[in-house]
């Protein structure tokens, strides 16, 4: 017989991380020396591991169905909920509730109980980087390469957190990294998943079987990685001296894209005189006054020229920034926007439109 205790509290939010990764059985490790909650996603690319304070005299694994233990955690009238394992009945009380659900024979996988914090620390910046680039990735998983968030370290204290859609291209730099010079697919799944399961100073873990795992020193997440090579996205990113740029507050280019709703349109860009030209149709029809709408903000600008691109991807691209500073180099070329918040680059690829 094993039987463990725990606080309410702590166990129901270990439950509620834990269905984020599934929603099917959980294990509980119990030992005099800790316990933790361990789930894991029925893929087998994810799995989650919970340190927690509960007390047993003995070593133990508990296999319970999460969606049970979790409401029974959350309405519980107790100090404590009670886990008991009497051979071939799990029994879970609280105060005056009692709850019996059937023994499942913990199967042989093994998670790592004492969860300790990893030698690698990816620094104070990364999950608001994370948060940033993950928007950026495509959610179409026939498309495997670009599913993912390139994380590359030089090795030096800077990490690049890179995604793209075929369309657009982010770019965010991670300062105060202490991690060797790698470079790993991280699918988007799990990066949506971290800043939910994490806060605080990240850690980073490697393992031989193409697995990183994410730690704060009390949650664990493992995921897999992707075996494949990310676009050269060094190479997407113009380098070359712009034949224009323009320097404008991005919530006033905002407004204007925003006049026509959140539907698609084509957005047209030419500066001149100090001011930012934008008209916008939702066909590819000249520009030649059938536009459905047409404005000037003011602009810190040099050079003249013009670029179409579609509505949804350059806003999106602009709420990145505080400050945007707009680069192109040709009506054809990728279109680059850098700014504040500094270390964030960002390309828009443009869209072909008749001008005349």
């Amino acid at each position: 017989m094993v039987k463990v205790r725990y606080h309410p509290k702590e166990l129901y939010e270990a439950c509620r991380l834990s269905r984020l990764i599934t929603t099917a059985d959980v294990r509980l490790y119990a030992d005099p020396d800790g316990s933790s909650l361990h789930a894991a996603h029925p893929s087998g690319k994810r799995s989650l591991s919970v340190a927690l304070q509960g007390m047993s005299d003995e070593h133990g694994v508990i296999t319970v169905p999460l969606n049970r233990l979790t409401s029974f955690c959350k309405f519980c009238d107790g100090d404590e909920v009670v886990i008991t394992s009497k051979f071939d009945i799990i029994e879970v009380q609280s105060g005056s509730a009692v709850m019996t659900v059937k023994y499942v024979e913990p199967n042989d996988i093994a998670p790592q109980r004492n969860i300790e914090s990893l030698s690698m620390s990816l620094g104070e910046s990364f999950m608001s980087a994370l948060r940033k680039v993950v928007p950026f990735t495509t959610p179409d998983d026939e498309r495997p390469v670009l599913h993912t968030v390139l994380m590359e370290s030089d090795g030096g204290g800077n990490m690049s957190l890179v995604a793209a859609d075929g369309y657009r291209l982010v770019r965010a730099m991670v300062e105060g990294c202490d991690t060797p010079k790698m470079s790993v697919l991280i699918p988007r799944k799990t990066c949506i998943l971290l800043p939910k399961l994490l806060n605080g100073r990240v850690q980073l873990g490697l393992s031989s079987d193409n697995s990183v795992i994410f730690s704060n020193g009390r949650v664990n997440l493992r995921t897999s990685t992707v075996q494949a090579v990310f676009p050269n996205y060094r190479g997407l990113i113009p380098s070359s001296k712009p034949n224009w740029t323009v320097n404008c507050p991005p919530a006033s280019l905002l407004r204007v894209i925003k006049q026509l709703g959140t539907s698609s349109y084509i957005v047209r860009l030419s500066p001149k005189d100090g001011l930012l030209n934008i008209s916008m149709s939702d066909g590819n029809n000249k520009s030649d006054g059938n536009d459905k709408f047409l404005a000037s903000i003011p602009a810190d600008m040099s050079g003249e020229g013009k670029v179409a691109l579609d509505s949804k991807l350059l806003a999106s691209t602009l709420e990145l920034f505080s400050e945007a500073r707009i680069e192109v180099t040709a009506p054809s070329s990728p279109v680059k926007i850098t700014g504040k918040p500094e270390g964030i680059v960002a390309v828009v690829m443009p869209m072909f439109v008749s001008w005349d």
